[in-house]
């Protein structure tokens, strides 16, 4: 009977479990890279509102890749920690790729879900 009435609650528990587990690498992967393709197309944005579409063509010609040319591979998370928020402060190593040129890096990022999905919030 005991066995009974406790499964609701291990039901329930199990279900917060879940909703509060850290994110993995490939959570941690796509998050970053959604973040660097947005914060591109921002500035090509931003150029394009200043200065026409001279001014993205400019900025390319800088070197600033396109935003679907760049790529996050590798991710390994070095440490986690769930703030008081929910979020998670993750030291991350990765690989990045912008053509045909790769970089290892590591870089600490602040992760939080955000309409269903993980997101960089730094």
């Amino acid at each position: 009977m005991t066995l009974l009435r406790s499964t609701p609650v291990l039901l329930i528990l199990g279900v917060l479990a879940a909703c509060s587990s850290a994110p993995s690498a490939d959570d941690v992967e796509q998050a970053m890279e959604a973040n660097i393709r947005a914060t591109i197309a921002r500035q090509e944005q931003w150029a394009e509102q200043i200065g026409g579409t001279g001014a993205t063509d400019f900025m390319h010609s800088l070197g600033v890749p396109e935003a679907h040319d760049i790529d996050i591979s590798d991710v390994a998370i070095q440490h986690s920690t769930q703030l008081d928020s929910g979020d998670y402060r993750l030291d991350v190593t990765y690989k990045a790729t912008v053509a045909d040129v790769s970089r290892r890096s590591s870089t600490q990022v602040i992760l939080g879900q955000r309409d269903g999905k993980w997101t960089v919030l730094n």
